[in-house]
């Protein structure tokens, strides 16, 4: 893999979509299944938003890696259906490995927030549930 720094993150040089100037992560692709995972790349601080289209199944996933240890905050908003949980998971390779515990996750009226610490070079992955699925 060949990665190519953008801002703050960086982002598989083989990825179609260019990277948002305000640092978010959206996908413009099915990410259903952690096989088909958006590649967000090397994350050294908390995306300021994230978004995408649940168009087959309830999930979307994101798989990143750390460039630095920090704790990172993930936030969803504004789904079509309401969301049911929102996870972070180790990477196994490509695939999903354990699910980490959150260090405080919070419940707004319109989404949901989560905080996790990261290890320096780590891969994981976040997955977003909307039962339902739709635009979020």
């Amino acid at each position: 893999m060949r990665w190519v720094r953008a801002a703050s993150w960086v982002v598989l040089a083989s990825c179609t979509a260019e990277p948002p100037d305000d640092g978010g992560w959206v996908t413009d692709r099915d990410v259903s299944t952690p096989e088909i995972a958006w590649q967000v790349g090397v994350v050294t601080e908390s995306p300021s938003y994230i978004g995408g289209d649940i168009v087959r199944g309830d999930d979307a996933f994101f798989q990143f890696e750390a460039g630095a240890a920090f704790e990172i905050r993930l936030h969803v908003q504004n789904a079509t259906n309401p969301f049911e949980y929102i996870h972070l998971h180790r990477a196994d390779g490509d695939a999903l490995g354990e699910e980490l515990p959150a260090n405080d996750y919070e419940v707004l009226s319109n989404g949901l927030t989560g905080w996790w610490d990261l290890e320096e070079g780590a891969s994981y992955f976040f997955e977003v549930h909307v039962p339902g699925g739709g635009f979020f």
